[in-house]
């Protein structure tokens, strides 16, 4: 099987969550993948995505340690939104899920969660890439660590 590519596009307000866990199970149940890997990327750099559990008041501790990490009201030697820069550098623009029984593999409270760090609205791309595996994978006996 060939590597698919799909976009998912996103209007985004500055401080927002975005949970797309559902955009993104669509995107793997048309392709029909039973085995692989999804890798998630955005091409940006104020912006990134968490694999996190959706509840508000964890939003709302995330803010708080975002703007911990990189307070917006700081001085900085880049003009504008250099803290958007450091939180999307911290956090990243990218992701990857396996793939099993044509489902992506999330713990029981995770979410694809993406966060706009930037101080503007933008208008953003998730490009969503399927891995499917070309053979059966084979699982081994789980370890004890």
């Amino acid at each position: 099987m060939q590597i698919i590519k799909k976009t998912i596009d996103l209007s985004t307000k500055p401080g927002e969550f975005y949970v797309i866990t559902d955009k993104v199970r669509d995107v793997v149940k048309e392709t029909g993948v039973t085995e692989g890997i999804c890798m998630l990327f955005i091409p940006s750099t104020t912006s990134f995505i968490l694999l996190q559990e959706n509840c508000e008041l964890l939003k709302k501790d995330f803010k708080k340690l975002f703007s911990e990490l990189a307070p917006p009201n700081r001085i900085y030697i880049h003009p504008d939104n250099a803290h958007s820069h450091l939180l999307a550098g911290i956090f990243g623009s990218e992701k990857l899920i396996p793939i099993e029984d044509g489902e992506l593999a999330l713990g029981t409270w995770q979410d694809i969660i993406f966060y706009e760090a930037d101080v503007k609205p933008r208008k953003r791309e998730i490009r969503v890439f399927i891995f499917p595996f070309n053979e059966e994978i084979q699982e081994i006996e789980s370890m004890e660590v």
